[in-house]
């Protein structure tokens, strides 16, 4: 089964087309690296697999399910972590990890919260307010969200930016989770050295087109 199927899917903003006619289908249990220069439409291409912005042509099914009709099921199925920490910076962290746990009816929300806390190194940082934090401990928080409900798939947008040692540590070690428990994430970097992940899939975005794939050698 494929964890994202698109077909013919393009993305305008205004007269600028940003994706245009990509056709693809990353396969359940792997891993997919999308790189390309800034502003080849990586961003908008999570994005729009994440529900967070409409195509403007074209069909994206994650799971079998269409984004735009099953949007609800799509968010629940999804884990994401975009180049924005998307947090609300006047409340504190653990306010911050309720309310998503809250929003996504899960049980057991303290040790939840508790345990990917201590995992991303943010337990101590529990009761401050995320405007005090620093765009690396930010990002901490983000990943930390996404992996939360442990879904089957995980979308992450230059997730190594602003991360350091630690951070990327722990990020290496979650996808590695993800890959061998036969669920899957889709990384969005310019830099995809810095991961250290050998994917299954390796995407390159050259102009909103799809140029190459390579899949991982057997």
């Amino acid at each position: 089964m494929n964890c994202v199927t698109l077909r013919s899917l393009g993305k305008n903003y205004g007269p600028e087309q940003v994706l245009s006619g990509i056709d693809l289908a990353i396969l359940e249990g792997s891993v997919a690296i999308i790189s390309g220069a800034n502003g080849s439409g990586k961003s908008t291409l999570l994005r729009i697999i994440a529900t967070l912005s409409k195509p403007s042509s074209g069909k994206v099914e994650v799971f079998g399910h269409d984004t735009q009709s099953h949007g609800e099921t799509v968010r629940a199925m999804t884990g994401a972590m975009m180049h924005s920490p998307m947090l609300y910076s006047d409340l504190t962290v653990h306010e911050n990890l309720t309310l998503f746990a809250q929003l996504c009816r899960l049980n057991d929300i303290n040790s939840r919260i508790e345990s990917v806390s201590r995992r991303l190194g943010i337990i101590e940082l529990l009761n401050d307010s995320v405007r005090q934090l620093s765009h690396g401990f930010q990002k901490r928080v983000a990943l930390a969200r996404s992996i939360m409900h442990a879904p089957p798939l995980l979308l992450l947008d230059e997730p190594e930016t602003g991360l350091d040692t630690v951070g990327l540590d722990a990020l290496q070690e979650i996808v590695g989770e993800w890959r061998t428990s036969g669920r899957s994430a889709i990384i969005a970097t310019h830099r995809p050295e810095l991961l250290e992940t050998t994917p299954d899939m390796h995407l390159r975005l050259d102009a909103g087109r799809v140029q190459q794939t390579h899949p991982q050698s057997a």
